[in-house]
């Protein structure tokens, strides 16, 4: 069976223009005609003056396309399987009625296992996750980076502008972290030496002040390295 995620990759793959109208008219033959973008096949196809329905040899519905552009299927079962609107919004479901995947135009896009986990989920900024079916970050794409984790949560891969970079990006997270527990050691010790009497506010100063410190540690050793 082929697994959400890599069928969510399958899908972002083909053609998508989100700044196409969903609904648009054309005059064939002098008559007005209503279309509605497909984003699968990236072009416009033409919508029904009636209903179009159709059924199961049960009886029970299977297909709906209406005028105004609603688009419905359903499972055998008699559940919904995926729902087209009007405004672009798409949403499939699986036989046991859990949401399977949902698209809102200039939103996000979602995916979810049958079990009602998080699957995946895409941004128009090109922000890109995916989960394992046990909740574990599985894949993570922002700004030009991805890093991908197996299920036990470590990091198995890490690129920059599709480069692998796996090894210096996991030794430079060893040093940060590193640098982050010897200040943390710090701040801890010099916090056991100081009075009990100091007040909250006196404490959220030093508290500021030494994430300040922090940051500029972990800039200064990260130049340093480049």
């Amino acid at each position: 069976m082929t697994d959400i995620t890599e069928k969510h990759t399958q899908i972002s793959d083909r053609p998508q223009n989100t700044e196409s109208k969903t609904i648009t008219t054309e005059i064939v033959d002098g008559k007005t005609i209503n279309m509605k973008y497909n984003r699968y096949i990236d072009k416009y196809e033409q919508l029904p003056t009636e209903p179009i329905r159709s059924f199961y040899a049960n009886g029970k519905p299977n297909f709906e396309k209406l005028p105004d552009g609603t688009v419905r299927t359903w499972h055998k079962n008699g559940q919904l399987k995926s729902e087209d609107l009007p405004d672009g919004t798409e949403r499939w479901w699986y036989e046991n009625g859990q949401i399977r995947s949902e698209y809102l135009p200039e939103i996000a896009e979602r995916g979810w296992y049958p079990s009602g986990a998080l699957a995946y989920e895409d941004f128009p900024d090109s922000t890109k996750r995916s989960w394992h079916s046990n909740g574990q970050l599985k894949c993570e794409k922002s700004n030009g980076t991805v890093t991908e984790y197996n299920s036990y949560g470590k990091i198995i891969r890490h690129s920059t502008n599709g480069k692998d970079d796996t090894k210096s990006y996991l030794k430079a997270k060893e040093r940060r972290e590193a640098l982050r527990q010897i200040i943390s050691k710090k701040i801890d010790e010099r916090e056991s030496k100081r009075p009990n009497t100091e007040t909250k506010k006196y404490k959220r100063v030093i508290k500021n002040k030494t994430l300040t410190k922090l940051l500029a540690s972990v800039k200064a050793a990260l130049t340093k390295e480049n």
